[in-house]
Parts: C-alpha cells; sequence; structure tokens
C-alpha cells in the first residue's frame, strides 16, 4: 500500500521482470504473471487472438501451448466475434477482459496484480475474483498493490506500506493499514 508515487508499480514492474533493479538484485522462485496495466504488451493493431499468443510467450508459453489456451481464453473473456477485431477498437472495459483472461490462462506460482482486482463491469469482476481465489488456494502467492484497504484485507495475510520508494512497515495487515489511514487522515 501507499499514496501515489510511493513505488508500488515499480515495485511491481521490478518483480515481473519489466523494469532492471537500480540497485540490488531481485530474486524469484517460481513463474510470474503480471496483471499490470492492461495495455502493457498489447499491439493495438493486432486482434484480439493474436495479442493473446503474444502475451502468452511472453509468460513462457510455446506458441502451441498459446494456440491450446486460446479457446478457452476467449470463453472467459467473453469477447465473442470481437476477438477478431483489432484491440485498438476495444473499449477500457473489453481490454481489460482480454488482458486478464489471458495473464490467468495460466496458473501462476506468484500472481502480480496492480489495482486490476474488482475492475471491470459487476458481473466481469465476480467472475475474475472467482478465477483469483481459485489461484490462491492451489498455493499461488498473489503480490498485490491497490488503494482498496477492504480488498488488501480480504486477500493479503502481510502488508507492505511503501512511501517515496522506502519500505515504512511490513507486516500484520490490519495494524499497518490502521497506522497508514491515521497518518493519511486529512486525505482521506
Amino acid at each position: 500500500i501507499g499514496l501515489n508515487g510511493s513505488g508500488k508499480t515499480t515495485l511491481l514492474r521490478t518483480l515481473s521482470g519489466i523494469f532492471q533493479p537500480s540497485k540490488g538484485k531481485v530474486k524469484i522462485n517460481g513463474t510470474v504473471s503480471p496483471l499490470l496495466d492492461f495495455n502493457t504488451g498489447f499491439e493495438p493493431n493486432l486482434t484480439g487472438i493474436e495479442n493473446i499468443k503474444i502475451r502468452l510467450m511472453f509468460l513462457g508459453l510455446s506458441r502451441a501451448e498459446a494456440e491450446a489456451k486460446i479457446p478457452s481464453i476467449i470463453e472467459f473473456s467473453e469477447l465473442g466475434d470481437f476477438i477478431h477485431q483489432p484491440v485498438r477498437t476495444y473499449s477500457a472495459g473489453m481490454s481489460l477482459r482480454l488482458a486478464f483472461a489471458a495473464s490467468t490462462a495460466i496458473h501462476p506460482e506468484i500472481l502480480v496484480a496492480d489495482e486490476v482486482i474488482g475492475t471491470g463491469d459487476a458481473q466481469f469482476a465476480i467472475k475474475a475474483k472467482k478465477r483469483l481465489e481459485s489461484f490462491l488456494s492451489l498455493d499461488c502467492t498473489m503480490v498485490l498493490s491497490s488503494h482498496s484497504m477492504d480488498l488488501v484485507r480480504s486477500y493479503c495475510n502481510r502488508i507492505i506500506w511503501l512511501q517515496n520508494g522506502q519500505i515504512i512497515a511490513d507486516g500484520e495487515v490490519d495494524g499497518i493499514i490502521k497506522e497508514y489511514e491515521k497518518s493519511n487522515a486529512s486525505f482521506i
């Protein structure tokens, strides 16, 4: 958690291998599936199907493995025939559906999520929540950044509070949220 500009997204992008650390090293034990900015990695002039292949190959699947997952991703995303259209023609909600369905088509050991849970229309948000909960029941580790303390309380058993790229607190969820909210009371 942390205010905008505290370093949450930078940390998640570093954990996902998008950024390299300026100091130190990042050691990841497991496969990472990033759910960051939904447009990251999408080529707007390519179709939904072409973008699915690219995203899955970025996540480490072979072309054949990616192609085998396409039908289930289309079904989960509920994009229908729009899947054959260029992504630049998609609404924000359609892009979210495509990115979420593709990024969660594999069962990651580590899911890195930045402000994406609970977004989209209500029906899809419920469907996405069920998928995330199924991952967590399979011992998937989720690293989540959110401004929703209710969401953090629901999904997290440990919390790190960042401010200006520095760790202010690390530990038990409810206690740190209370301190965070107390320190930002004038803004909340």
